[in-house]
């Protein structure tokens, strides 16, 4: 536990100020220690609040202890404080006055001592995070109040120091003649009968020199009959119960010998558990097996309360049969590939989670058709092409399998296809044999013995192979440059089978309608855009036509001579006519806007016509003179071009 800070000293005017108290001491002893959200333990010396006057202040209370023993733990919100009182602050202008000295500040508590019995590397990981485990000391006190020519009139502040941070001790054993911390963790308790339970006690804290041993006792009425359970001498005790029991735990020094308070075990009666007896039943995968109850269901503390009951099956482990709930069977026997022996059983659970299996019945399953599928289950062909349709190898029956494909065109109809190729396990439809283009459904039984079962149905259809793809443009699917221009009319041969769709590498390319011949490509981007037209007719596919759209950025002159002479007159943008829209702002070497023009696209394209473009006058017409010009052009709202143009005269 932490020791109370000292007290301040006075003279007959002053007023100390008292030490604070130590943190004191906590024990925490739990088979599982768990905190909420912002708990905490805490034992925390005092800090000094007053103020002491011509006197020296009290010192902050040193942190307690606290000792932890536990099994296991939630480490989520686990926390502790542990930390040092501040020490107590001095008022140097009501304390100094004329004198020319006075009481110091009081100083600042030690941090507190954590000791852990248990799960000492999870604990000195906590000590060493401060968000967990606080054991900092207090800070000493301050001088108050302190005016600046007054220096000489207080205690010297170098000498007023903070106590230590906390401690940790790990693994620690209590240094006594005795035992601390020897009980039983389990409480009173009911068992089913035969079941194996584990009863917790804790480690006893003792003095790290005393060599002490375990014994479990049990006893039938928990007084004087108490006898060693052979074999159970470890911390805890795991035993399998079927009769009421008291069990206790003796620590032995080999000087005294001490125990635990007893717990009493108490069993319930065994779940009787009983159902008919069959003879050995054969049955067909996919009939139905029903299993009758032939004694009352008693036992598991559980007498006219409802049992909860399930039914197994084994084969190969045990199981259990979704649905199957009642105190009868009745159940679907499965398909199977091969014929096996099941097994099934009803395990009881009462209330009080007392569980009993009761005898087995056997049953032999002859395996119906299993396996019996086709694949793919959609089969798309092109013209002179014949994919097979896959059947895999079925099991089951006798063994022998014998095949038959059957189509028919609406599903529920079916007929035989004649011929061998009809009864081989594969089948390879072609248009050829089953009427040329369009569609049908295929399907193969499997016979074996008594055993038939229908696959499941692939629907198959037959397509044309469609002309190649064709792309027209202005340079006749050539590849075609645009100047800053951001759209372009596309045109593709229409074909006369199938579809045709545009497409392109790009996702951010739009097509007007994609699945017209004649569209609009927009979005375009600058530099390379590839664009296809592709056309297919159900599976079958042409090699897509290929048109590459270059977009280059417009060309802005970087001098112009408007002489008259028809050569370089004026100030005109390359591409600048394609923008939706053009401003151009101009400005002398004194950022003066000298020309402006709000529709600076408007040009001529002409390139011996300067109407529309910059001439080299002023906004007012005037003209300007010969020298370096600053521009911004601004295109479409949003593409921003800055730079400088010379203009000769």
């Amino acid at each position: 536990m932490g020791g109370g800070g000292g007290a301040g000293t006075r003279d007959a005017e002053g007023t100390g100020t008292a030490g604070g108290n130590g943190g004191g001491i906590v024990i925490i002893v739990a088979n599982r220690l768990r905190f909420t959200s912002n708990a905490a333990i805490k034992a925390n010396g005092e800090a000094v609040n007053g103020v002491a006057i011509k006197a020296g202040a009290g010192g902050g209370g040193a942190g307690g202890s606290i000792l932890i023993s536990a099994n296991s733990f939630d480490d989520n919100n686990i926390k502790a404080e542990i930390m040092g009182g501040k020490g107590g602050n001095v008022d140097v202008e009501a304390q100094c006055g004329n004198s020319a000295s006075s009481g110091g500040a009081g100083g600042g508590g030690s941090g507190g001592l954590l000791l852990t019995s248990r799960n000492r590397d999870t604990f000195k990981e906590w000590y060493e995070n401060p968000d967990r485990f606080n054991m900092a000391n207090g800070n000493f006190g301050e001088f108050v109040n302190k005016p600046l020519q007054t220096q000489l009139c207080v205690a010297s502040e170098e000498f007023i120091t903070s106590g230590e941070n906390g401690i940790y001790l790990g693994d620690f054993k209590v240094h006594a003649n005795g035992f601390l911390l020897n009980y039983i963790f389990t409480q009173d308790t009911y068992v089913c009968y035969d079941e194996t339970i584990t009863v917790s006690a804790s480690e006893p804290v003792v003095d790290i020199r005393i060599v002490f041993s375990f014994q479990w006792q049990s006893s039938q009425t928990g007084l004087d009959d108490w006898k060693d359970i052979p074999n159970e001498n470890e911390i805890n005790l795991t035993m399998r119960f079927t009769h009421d029991l008291y069990v206790r735990r003796a620590v032995n020094t080999g000087t005294f010998v001490d125990y635990t308070l007893p717990v009493k075990i108490s069993v319930y009666e065994p779940v009787i558990n009983e159902i008919a007896s069959m003879e050995n039943t054969v049955l067909c995968g996919g009939q139905s097996l029903t299993v009758f109850e032939d004694v009352q269901i008693t036992g598991g503390g559980n007498e006219g309360i409802h049992y909860y009951i399930t039914w197994q099956k084994f084969d190969g482990v045990w199981e259990n049969i979704i649905g199957a709930l009642g105190i009868n069977l009745t159940i679907e026997i499965p398909d199977e590939t091969i014929a096996r022996t099941y097994r099934f059983q009803r395990t009881v659970e009462s209330a009080n989670g007392c569980i009993s299996r009761a005898q087995t019945s056997d049953i032999i399953v002859q395996p119906a058709i299993k396996n019996n599928a086709i694949s793919p289950e959609d089969l798309e062909l092109c013209e002179d092409t014949a994919l097979p349709i896959v059947g895999f190898l079925p099991s089951g029956g006798e063994g022998t399998i014998a095949y038959q494909w059957q189509i028919s065109t609406n599903g529920n109809d079916w007929k035989d296809i004649e011929g061998t190729a009809a009864k081989q396990q594969d089948y390879r439809p072609n248009l050829i044999t089953h009427g040329g283009y369009g569609k049908g459904m295929y399907r193969r039984l499997a016979e074996s013995g008594r055993c038939v079962d229908a696959s499941n149905i692939v629907h198959v259809s037959f397509y044309q192979q469609p002309s190649s793809s064709q792309i027209y443009g202005p340079h006749r699917g050539e590849d075609d440059t645009l100047i800053f221009q951001f759209s372009m009319p596309l045109v593709a041969v229409q074909p006369s089978i199938g579809v045709g769709v545009w497409s392109s590498d790009s996702e951010n390319l739009r097509f007007q309608n994609p699945k017209d011949a004649s569209t609009t490509v927009s979005e375009l981007q600058m530099g390379s855009n590839t664009v296809y037209w592709t056309v297919s007719n159900g599976v079958c596919v042409t090699i897509p036509a290929k048109l590459v759209i270059y977009v280059d950025d417009v060309v802005i002159p970087s001098g112009f001579s408007p002489t008259g002479d028809g050569k370089n007159d004026c100030f005109r943008v390359i591409g600048g006519e394609n923008a939706l829209t053009s401003e151009l702002t101009v400005f002398d070497r004194y950022n003066n806007v000298v020309f402006e023009s709000k529709d600076f696209n408007k040009g001529s394209s002409n390139l011996d016509d300067c109407n529309g473009w910059w001439d080299g006058r002023s906004t007012s017409g005037n003209q300007l003179p010969a020298g370096t010009y600053y521009y911004q052009l601004i295109l479409n709202g949003n593409k921003i071009y800055k730079g400088y143009v010379i203009l000769k005269r």
